[in-house]
């Protein structure tokens, strides 16, 4: 099963403290034989957003479905073919 990680409240670290701990928990996945990916994550500032939106995404193969305002495929075998 996959694992994301988002370390919230990246709004209240300085930059440096966060990819620091960041890193910290990378390596310590790693360490653990964990195949788990981790990110800085802000539902205040909206960053981390894209990536975890893109993560999941990923996953749920979001980008292999249309859009839902697009339009059905037109059939041939319909009355119009006619």
């Amino acid at each position: 099963m996959p694992i994301h990680i988002l370390l919230t409240k990246a709004d209240k670290l300085k930059r440096g403290p966060a990819i620091a701990t960041l890193r910290e928990v990378e390596q310590q996945l790693a360490r653990e034989g964990y195949d788990a990916s981790a990110q800085l994550f802000s539902s205040l500032s909206g960053e981390g957003l894209d990536a975890a939106q893109a993560r999941l995404d990923e996953w749920l193969a979001f980008d292999e479905v249309p859009p839902l305002n697009a339009e059905p495929p037109q059939s041939d075998s319909g009355p119009e073919a006619l």
